[in-house]
């Protein structure tokens, strides 16, 4: 009987194999870019590629997903909404591409501007977009690292006096294609590419930035309030927008 190799042998064959796979650095280099071979790519692609749509899935985007886009998110305002599609679908077909824009979509509590981003979040997955309210703790903070890894921010009913507080940092953030990075207990900082979008929602209806002439980092969208508060038509909504099928539906739409 051939006895079978203990842990330490495994091992031992494992590091002396020639053939080893081993890479120089790791990093995160989502497409187009392109990553070299002697650089491990952290990114693994999209939650909502592993998906698939059925026949149903598409009728519901059709139907629901898609009107709500539309007539409530972008109150009936079609160049809003053709502005709004386009911007996700460079983010969904380009992601290391960075629009250096930022949306700000306008609305009172209960309009359903979090069932929007909820659902660009879930298509996304997790670990590659990050949700907020705390700009100088979760954003600006010395060990944040907000835009390592991530291709979306969510900043969510945002005040002016927080924002105008690190107004010339969001614009640093929006439209810098690099980032520094420090980590606690590593006694030094480094440059990482940036390709982060961020979106912000917000009820402050005027003054939330100060918006400067030839300014083109935000695309202000205004929420319409015809479903404000409508607990069954957002709770019939939200269960549609959780279905993988209807988020994969609405990928394939967008590619």
């Amino acid at each position: 009987m051939r006895a079978s190799k203990g842990k330490d042998d495994e091992e031992t064959f494992w590091l002396n194999d020639e053939k080893i796979l081993t890479y120089e650095a790791c990093r995160f280099v989502p497409p187009p870019n392109e990553c070299p071979d002697t650089v491990y790519n952290s990114w693994s692609g999209f939650l909502v590629e592993k998906y698939t749509a059925t026949e149903e899935d598409n009728h519901l985007l059709d139907t629901h997903v898609l009107p709500f886009i539309k007539e409530i998110i972008c109150n009936n305002y079609q160049p809003a909404a053709i502005y709004l599609i386009n911007w996700l679908a460079q983010l969904f077909q380009y992601p290391g591409a960075k629009t250096r824009t930022a949306i700000v979509l306008l609305g009172e509590e209960g309009v359903g501007k979090s069932k929007f981003t909820h659902l660009i979040e879930y298509m996304l997955g997790i670990g590659l977009h990050y949700r907020t309210t705390d700009l100088q703790n979760d954003c600006f903070g010395r060990f944040s690292n907000i835009a390592e890894n991530r291709v979306m921010a969510f900043f969510e009913e945002l005040e002016p006096k927080k924002v105008n507080a690190f107004y010339n940092k969001l614009m640093d953030l929006i439209t810098s294609m690099s980032s520094r990075c420090e980590q606690k207990g590593i006694g030094h900082a480094f440059n990482i590419s940036d390709f982060l979008r961020v979106i912000i929602t917000t009820n402050a209806e005027h003054n939330l930035l100060r918006i400067r002439s030839k300014d083109r980092k935000f695309q202000y969208i205004s929420a319409s309030n015809a479903r404000q508060n409508d607990a069954e038509y957002f709770g019939k909504l939200s269960d549609i927008i959780k279905r993988p099928g209807v988020q994969r539906a609405f990928y394939d739409y967008l590619m």
